[in-house]
């Protein structure tokens, strides 16, 4: 079920993009979305493009794939009048794209019911090295999402990229093609059928596809919008916590949530409290107890309500140094077994080559992980609302450290309140002289996810002074 403000973004949306399709005039639409949803019209930034080209921003916790999910069929709906759709979603990563084509193949996900119900099960899901081949009948009959990093596509210059290069198994799909479609494909050298390149860009160009951009403020750039325009888009649909909304390449935000909305309707744990101290064992120690504190609260809440929850902190080591000894993973490891006396198979590594929760269902009650080490290599395609606590030894120069890890523990667990009230909030742990400088960097990270400004500071507390 949809939170209200979900309801609102994709109202918003339907709205805008039923004017796109009646009075074909993409910058009137727009101004008249912005005038009812803020209260002043926008101007619009077609960034060289005629087509609606718009991004709807939610913090982290806000629910950014569910949207997307539901924007594919309105998209299809309201402006296109398509039974079925080519779509290629766009993520900024490999772990994101792991994470988000695992969802939309999943059977029992909801983001995979979703599109099944409105495509009445006629829906194809690919990641692009599998588009590579896909069948003339597949793309006809159903509506097919590609699921691909920008990198694929992204480049000056496409030789020696695979979805430039032509592929003898696409050939089938350009047979008989008149005059109109065949001129704009890309060619070999001569306007010639014989020099047509059968690649699965020229393949996506003759199919119009709506795009989906997931952490869209990754792909503002002039190169992006080459790109872009190479691939013939029909509509294009950002989602991102952090829009630009200055210069010649800022976003066209259609709809903006809150984190006071998301807070309301129970998607994220707030407020922050926030301890910090000087000595990193006390702040280790501290999260320890944390972590033991909200287990028991959470065994008591499962007998109340029958919800599951082990409560988990994220513990961010310092990088590694050939010149001087660092609170690296080895050591906080060796402090959570030694000192701690945590057993292992309750403590997991995840950095760059270490990938110790891979393939795990963390949710399960049959996992026994409480405490997962990490340097930053949980910024992006990793989502587990079991994360309730960051503790941080990691040097702190402003927000660097904290903000692409800080919105792993904000999600909340079924996105319901609990009956405990501690179970509602998010924990850090950071290290730092004092409390007024590790807000600080709090507010940053904060405001990195796609938190107001003017909102941050009541959304950390301190409950006391650790260290």
């Amino acid at each position: 079920m949809l939170k209200k403000y979900q309801e609102e973004c994709l109202a918003t949306l339907v709205e805008f993009l039923q004017d796109c399709a009646e009075n074909k005039d993409i910058e009137r639409a727009y101004s008249h979305a912005t005038e009812k949803h803020f209260g002043q019209s926008g101007i619009y930034n077609d960034a060289g493009f005629d087509i609606p080209y718009i991004c709807l921003r939610l913090p982290t916790g806000g629910g950014k794939t569910l949207l997307a999910s539901h924007t594919i069929p309105v998209v299809c709906r309201e402006f296109l009048a398509r039974d079925f759709s080519l779509v290629v979603w766009l993520v900024p990563s490999n772990a994101i794209l792991e994470q988000t084509y695992n969802c939309l193949q999943d059977a029992s996900h909801p983001y995979r019911i979703i599109l099944e119900e409105a495509f009445d099960g006629h829906l194809e899901v690919m990641k692009v090295e599998d588009a590579l081949s896909v069948s003339k009948g597949t793309m006809q009959s159903n509506t097919l999402i590609i699921i691909s990093t920008f990198a694929s596509w992204r480049v000056d210059k496409t030789e020696g990229r695979k979805v430039y290069e032509s592929n003898g198994s696409l050939v089938h799909h350009f047979e008989n093609l008149d005059r109109e479609k065949f001129s704009p494909l890309e060619h070999f050298e001569e306007l010639d059928s014989r020099n047509l390149k059968y690649s699965l860009a020229n393949l996506v160009y003759l199919y119009n596809p709506i795009f989906i951009i997931d952490e869209a403020h990754n792909a503002r750039t002039e190169l992006t919008f080459e790109v872009l325009k190479r691939l013939n888009p029909s509509c294009i649909v950002e989602y991102t916590a952090t829009p630009k909304v200055r210069g010649f390449d800022r976003s066209n935000v259609l709809y903006n949530v809150s984190a006071a909305r998301l807070k309301s309707e129970n998607m994220i744990k707030m407020p922050i409290e926030l301890l910090s101290g000087s000595e990193w064992q006390i702040i280790v120690s501290d999260a320890v107890k944390k972590q033991r504190d909200l287990e028991k609260l959470s065994i008591q809440e499962e007998v109340l309500t029958g919800e599951y929850i082990r409560p988990i902190v994220l513990l961010q080591a310092q990088n590694d140094s050939e010149k001087e000894s660092t609170i690296n993973v080895e050591v906080v490891k060796s402090f959570l077994l030694e000192s701690c006396k945590i057993p292992e198979n309750q403590i997991a590594v995840a950095t760059g080559s270490i990938r110790g929760i891979e393939g795990i269902d963390l949710l399960s009650k049959a996992c026994e992980i409480r405490f997962i080490i990490t340097k930053q290599a949980l910024k992006e395609g990793w989502d587990c609302p079991f994360a309730y606590v960051l503790c941080s030894v990691a040097e702190q120069s402003g927000s660097t450290a904290v903000e692409q890890i800080l919105g792993r523990i904000l999600r909340m667990p079924r996105a319901e309140r609990k009956r405990h009230p501690e179970l509602n909030l998010a924990y850090a742990f950071v290290s730092s002289p004092n409390f007024a400088a590790a807000a600080s960097q709090l507010a940053d990270a904060l405001v990195q996810n796609g938190f107001e400004r003017q909102e941050v500071r009541d959304l950390i507390v301190q409950p006391r002074q650790a260290g």
